[in-house]
Order: C-alpha cells, then structure tokens, then sequence
C-alpha cells in the first residue's frame, strides 16, 4: 500500500511539484521514498524515525527532566519509629 504521488510528496515535506523534479532528477529518489514508507508501514522504528525526523523536523530531546517531589508526614515517621521501638527493631 503505502502513499504514492502527491500525497507522498506532502508527506515528505515537499510540494508536489518539487516531488516530480526530484525524481525527474534522480530515479532511485522515488524508489527509495517509496522502500521508506513501506518499511515504515511494516514497522520499521528506523524508518519512521527517518521520516519524522527529515520529513516532518522531529528532534529527540537532548534532556531529561524528572520532578521528585515526596511529602514526609511526622505522624507517620513517629508512628513508624515506635513500632519500630515495640518490635525492638531498633538499630543502634
């Protein structure tokens, strides 16, 4: 299946217009665009990463944000501590 023509012009970022002189220009580029989006269709994560990434100006991000945020309750560390003393758990 896969797209073809146009719609694999638009897909890949480029007016139709410019799709028909690329592969005026050069015929393996339809050949190859359309092996890409077949691969893509069947599944291949690198070639729908290649895809969004020339075609559509996807970028990774380069950090990873993580937001801790943990409430201590003093009843509760209490309650802990003394059943910690009761079971004679007691480190010391």
């Amino acid at each position: 299946m896969g797209l073809k023509g146009d719609s694999l012009a638009l897909a890949s970022g480029m007016l139709p217009v410019e799709y028909r002189q690329l592969c005026q220009f050069d015929p393996l580029a339809e050949l190859a665009a359309q092996k890409l989006n077949e691969a893509s269709d069947q599944g291949d994560a690198k070639a729908s990463l290649a895809i969004l990434q020339h075609a559509h100006g996807w970028t990774a991000k380069q950090e990873i944000s993580v937001d801790v945020y943990q409430k201590i309750s003093v009843l509760t560390a209490l309650e802990q501590a003394r059943a910690r003393v009761i079971e004679g758990t007691v480190v010391g």
